[in-house]
């Protein structure tokens, strides 16, 4: 309307909208499942009041326990997998076209698997009706996660009679038996409805038939020719009535009193024999049993294919022999006699079988004149026999020094020497020119047969003299080093 009253009009629309509403999120109920099955299935939905659609978003709820994979995140329904034994939480997201969003959630409990009970039906049985007619059923059982709620016991097989007296408890008694072969079975059932089972076997007979032992094998070696039997017998219902040795294989010998527990048996000879032991219950039941002795064949017989033989070397005495046959010798020790009594120097092995073998030992402190030798030849088990006496006469030691081995040489040489009785003993290195290299030796030394090493590997090529001093005897010799 302006100032001079004309009036003039215009209209607007302002227009309301109702409020969005937030989708509606259902998770699906709560599930319970057991090992070893490992999956579930979320069943979820959603809806939106003011709207025509919504999405999903499933999710896990924390780390633990670990796996739970989602199979098809964006669906409204989906598997898991990989499940272990805990409680996982798992959550939907449901979004409307607004983008409001309504979260539920749902829990699945994954328990061990349950594991069935142990039963144990006791060890199998063997009993006489000489002694009773009845049975001892003595179960057990274990159920590591829970508890045995039910117990019973079952004939599977066997004769008609045998009544089980109390067939819900562990430990029961059966009862009257007849011969023959009776099958019991423990079932246990665990507080789960899981069950386990085991059987045992319970033999009865009109006399259990006695046990024979006829002792341990035994080896023995020529000349031994005798063996000692022992043997026993045992019969759980009843008595041992006699007892029977017999030769079952092998050559001629004697069984001194085969019908005695104990015994012996003589004239053995070389070779491997058998002998049983039969053992007779108060019933006539038997148990036998059997023993095995070889006879071997001693050193004894072999000492003729031993020939021993020596000879004086310089500083030493060389013995050696020749064994025709080593079969089961140990060893040859030498020993050698001293002051009217032998004593042992040396061992050499045996190379075993029975084949040919040469040895030798040397003797680096023969006696001035004769020196006596002999073999002591040992077997495995032992025993010992003594070869011939060899005698080897030695003459007497020198003061001497023996060519330097290698020669000419490079780095390093031995010198070999020799001492024939308790002397201050020095050996000294002398260059070309006279002047004093190296002092090798330079203290006491007892009579005998000796060596030092002279390391040159530092001192220049040329020609060496080293000299031997024992006492007034003075020996020179000349040596070469090389680079």
């Amino acid at each position: 309307t302006d100032v001079s009253g004309a009036t003039t009009s215009a209209t607007v629309q302002v227009t309301v909208n109702a409020a969005n509403i937030p989708p509606i999120a259902n998770a699906g109920t709560n599930q319970t499942i057991k090992l070893p099955t490992n999956t579930a299935m979320l069943t979820g939905s959603g809806s939106d009041p003011d709207g025509v659609s919504v999405t999903y978003a499933w999710s896990k709820v924390g780390t633990t326990p670990t796996g739970g994979a989602i199979t098809s995140p964006t669906a409204a329904s989906t598997q898991i997998t990989g499940l272990v034994q805990g409680t996982y939480q798992f959550k939907l997201n449901v979004t409307d076209v607004s983008g409001a969003t309504t979260s539920a959630t749902v829990q699945v409990t994954v328990n061990a698997a349950n594991a069935p009970p142990k039963a144990n039906a006791g060890i199998d049985q063997t009993i006489s009706l000489l002694i009773t007619n009845s049975a001892t059923l003595n179960g057990t059982a274990t159920d590591t996660d829970g508890n045995i709620t039910g117990t019973i016991w079952t004939k599977i097989s066997g004769p008609a009679s045998g009544t089980i007296t109390t067939a819900n408890a562990l430990i029961t008694t059966v009862k009257p038996l007849l011969a023959g072969l009776y099958k019991f079975q423990l079932k246990v059932t665990d507080n789960k409805s899981a069950t386990g089972l085991d059987t045992v076997q319970v033999t009865v007979v009109a006399n259990i038939a006695p046990t024979a032992n006829a002792g341990a094998d035994q080896a023995i070696k020529l000349p031994t020719k005798t063996a000692s039997l022992i043997g026993t017998g045992t019969d759980p219902d009843g008595t041992i009535a006699t007892y029977q040795w017999a030769k079952i294989s092998g050559t001629s010998s004697t069984i001194t009193t085969p019908k005695a527990k104990n015994t012996t048996i003589t004239s053995l000879q070389l070779g491997t024999y058998k002998f049983s032991l039969t053992v007779t219950d108060n019933k006539g039941a038997t148990g036998k049993d059997t023993i095995q002795i070889v006879v071997a064949q001693s050193v004894a017989a072999r000492t003729d294919g031993v020939a021993l033989s020596g000879e004086a070397e310089v500083d030493n005495v060389n013995i050696s022999w020749t064994a025709a046959n080593e079969t089961d010798v140990a060893a040859f020790e030498v020993e050698k006699s001293t002051a009217n009594a032998w004593e042992t120097i040396g061992s050499i092995r045996s190379i075993g079988g029975d084949v040919s073998g040469r040895h030798s030992f040397s003797d680096y402190q023969p006696a001035d004149g004769l020196n006596y030798y002999r073999l002591r030849i040992v077997d495995s088990m032992g025993q010992f026999v003594y070869s011939n006496i060899l005698n080897v006469e030695f003459k007497g030691r020198k003061n001497i020094m023996r060519q330097n081995v290698p020669n000419p040489f490079s780095a390093t040489t031995i010198i070999p020497y020799e001492v024939s009785g308790k002397a201050l003993v020095k050996i000294v290195v002398y260059n070309t020119e006279g002047y004093q290299v190296a002092v090798l030796v330079n203290e006491v030394k007892l009579p005998g047969s000796y060596q030092v090493q002279w390391n040159a590997a530092n001192i220049p090529s040329g020609n060496y003299y080293y000299m031997l001093v024992v006492g007034n005897t003075v020996s020179t010799r000349k040596m070469l080093k090389l680079n």
